[in-house]
């Protein structure tokens, strides 16, 4: 089996510290961070709204980005009631969508797959914290080889409350048998990083869209282009330096 490329450099025999932390996990959000869904979302929630005569604007779509599929759909079902059809049906409507999508193909974000095998081989706890549907992500990760390399993986069906609340990211935290500060995230959207930080949790910002870049130069310790930055000189500065405080 080929040995995953050091995205961060050689293999350490201590991982990195973060303001004098030991860091033992690595968290992972899943659309837009580990694979290339944000658009997919949206052309999956056109159509099966568009089915049931529920037309949304490109402008109406974005104020429900950073919410979960059920609240997507709950919103717009008080904006524009529809007949035929539950809200739960349609719901599962935009996952399906979404599902058999990215099971014909599912494009990932630079650098990200090589990151999570980088990880695991060095013995990180790895985690997943999404606001995704299980039904959506777990195939995905098995399709792309590296659902066997997370130990926990925590969707917003596990908790109450999907991000922006920390709930996603405590849970992972948990079952990853880790306290907040043991771990850090990986980021794309300030809806996921502001559940992050409201967690404890030190946060690595990789913006999906340009617009998220301001919000995320507040909320994240550090901010990259791209997950193929996470390289071996961000990883011997993050070890040697750790993360300066905002």
């Amino acid at each position: 089996m080929e040995t995953p490329r050091a995205p961060w450099g050689t293999s350490e025999s201590e991982h990195t510290t973060i303001s004098g932390s030991y860091i033992k996990g690595v968290i992972f959000d899943f659309d837009g961070l580990i694979v290339d869904t944000n658009a997919l979302w949206t052309e999956a929630e056109h159509a099966c709204f568009t089915a049931v005569g529920v037309y949304v604007t490109p402008d109406q779509q974005q104020l429900t980005e950073s919410m979960t599929t059920r609240q997507v759909a709950s919103h717009w079902y008080k904006y524009q009631p529809w007949r035929g059809r539950s809200v739960e049906k349609l719901e599962l409507d935009v996952i399906e969508y979404v599902r058999r999508e990215l099971a014909s193909g599912a494009r990932t974000m630079p650098g990200a797959i090589d990151v999570i095998r980088w990880c695991c081989a060095q013995g990180y706890r790895i985690g997943l914290a999404t606001n995704a549907p299980r039904e959506v992500c777990e195939p995905t990760l098995e399709q792309l080889g590296v659902h066997d390399q997370f130990d926990a993986i925590v969707t917003e069906a596990d908790v109450r409350n999907g991000k922006p609340h920390p709930a996603v990211y405590r849970a992972c935290v948990e079952k990853l048998n880790l306290r907040p500060h043991e771990a850090i995230a990986f980021e794309d959207s300030p809806t996921g990083a502001l559940a992050a930080v409201r967690a404890g949790v030190t946060v690595i910002g990789v913006p999906s869209m340009r617009a998220y870049e301001p919000e995320l130069n507040t909320l994240c310790h550090r901010v990259l282009p791209n997950m193929d930055s996470a390289d071996s000189r961000f990883f011997k500065t993050f070890a040697k330096h750790g993360i300066a405080e905002h």
